[in-house]
């Protein structure tokens, strides 16, 4: 009798134990294939979509630029950058006319730009 009693009780907590880590085990890998699919469509539209202007890689078929020369040539996001970084770094009293209104723009508003450059940085 007791050793009935025994083997009924091991089986019910093997029983219990595998449904719960199987339980714990299925949200962790739910979870990071969410994250991953996240990350996938993050890279995604980085890859296929201007920075700057947020238009399409669709849109520059059949044009004379490519997509690839708009966003290394006429869109780089990180001449954006390095133009922000000097504004924030040089004299105000020595700005020319745009550097004088990107100073203004970015003192006003400066959040938008922080969202996009830390989107940016945390897929890489």
């Amino acid at each position: 009798m007791f050793g009935a009693r025994v083997i009924y009780d091991m089986l019910f907590f093997f029983v219990v134990i595998i449904i719960v880590l199987n339980l714990i085990f299925g949200v962790i890998i739910d979870t990071f294939a969410d994250l991953r699919s996240e990350k996938q469509q993050k890279e995604e539209i980085l890859k296929n979509t201007c920075f700057t202007c947020g238009l399409d890689r669709s849109q520059f078929d059949n044009k004379a630029v490519s997509f690839e020369d708009h966003i290394r040539h006429e869109h780089n996001m990180w001449h954006y950058l390095y133009f922000i970084v000097l504004v924030r770094v040089k004299d105000p009293t020595e700005f020319t006319g745009p550097e004088s209104y990107v100073y203004a723009m970015v003192k006003v508003n400066f959040e938008f730009l922080k969202k996009k450059f830390l989107s940016l940085l945390l897929i890489s």
